[in-house]
């Protein structure tokens, strides 16, 4: 998603990939109120062992100017942002055979004739219309 607001013009700094993303906030390090050392570029899912980024330190990799908003869990909500120009990252919960699989995340960057969400995805064994 940095990437998208580098590439139209609204961010500068060196192109954002997952590699220099993944390096940048692996060395995110401050002291607490105490001292200690506290790394918080990544966030754990108390339900998983899995690590996802924390969007709140990821526009840090191009000095800032990102708002990250938290919105409804609503399909309508992501279709109007999306119109609206502003790609969304959608958390997916991801199943098989009835059971819980993980987690999964996708970006919606455009919508179809029929009303459905178009994403890129990272996985192209999961990738398709949402």
């Amino acid at each position: 998603m940095l990437r998208f607001y580098q590439n139209g013009g609204s961010l500068s700094g060196s192109p954002v990939d997952p590699g220099s993303l993944n390096t940048y906030l692996q060395n995110l390090c401050h002291a607490d109120a105490d001292g200690a050392q506290v790394c918080d570029g990544f966030l754990t899912n108390p339900d998983a062992t899995e690590q996802v980024v924390n969007l709140w330190r990821a526009s840090g990799t191009v000095g800032g100017g990102v708002d990250v908003s938290v919105e409804a869990l609503d399909v309508a909500v992501a279709r109007d942002l999306v119109a609206q120009g502003s790609p969304v990252l959608l958390g997916l919960a991801l199943t098989a055979n009835g059971v819980a699989a993980g987690g999964h995340y996708v970006v919606a960057n455009g919508v179809a004739a029929d009303g459905s969400l178009l994403i890129r995805d990272p996985n192209p064994d999961l990738g398709g219309p949402a």
